[in-house]
């Protein structure tokens, strides 16, 4: 059986590697399919990446359930804000992406095609989703537990 301390440096530890992993495998894909140019690869490697990253955020909306403690609590809101602040700065640079013809080096940073709008919008929001579901459970934990704080008031004033 494990400690509460044990539980709070594994969750802790899980944070952080679920922030990493999402964080860099997205980072990958979004590297392999379109450097350059919009053209998607979907070899076993780009397949290997979707599951992990898919895996990573489904961790993080599990971990966000488990978090309890403060010392997890404040390594989880780290990492959200890390991972928050990583996609605003993508969706501010997917609006300022442009199609553009490279002279000498530029030629190294020249895209012929735009991303897709679905991916533009979906990356950042790969990035925003565990803020948002920290946020959201921690406001459902806030208000349950003053709910309970109400119902033992009301029961010590009953007796």
């Amino acid at each position: 059986m494990l400690t509460k301390d044990m539980k709070t440096l594994l969750y802790s530890i899980l944070w952080i590697l679920a922030g990493v992993f999402l964080f860099h495998c997205a980072d990958y894909l979004g590297m392999s399919c379109n450097l350059f140019s919009w053209h998607p690869s979907f070899d076993w490697l780009g397949m290997l990446i979707l599951i992990v990253l898919v895996t990573s955020e489904v961790l993080i909306l599990w971990l966000v359930r488990k978090t309890k403690t403060i010392p997890v609590a404040i390594i989880s809101l780290l990492v959200c804000i890390f991972l928050a602040v990583f996609g605003v700065e993508v969706f501010v640079q997917f609006q300022n992406e442009a199609v553009s013809q490279g002279q000498g080096l530029g030629i190294l940073v020249s895209r012929s095609t735009l991303r897709p709008a679905w991916y533009r919008i979906t990356l950042p929001m790969l990035y925003i989703t565990p803020l948002c579901s920290w946020i959201c459970h921690m406001c459902k934990h806030q208000i349950k537990s003053k709910k309970a704080n109400q119902r033992i008031r009301f029961i010590v004033r009953a007796e």
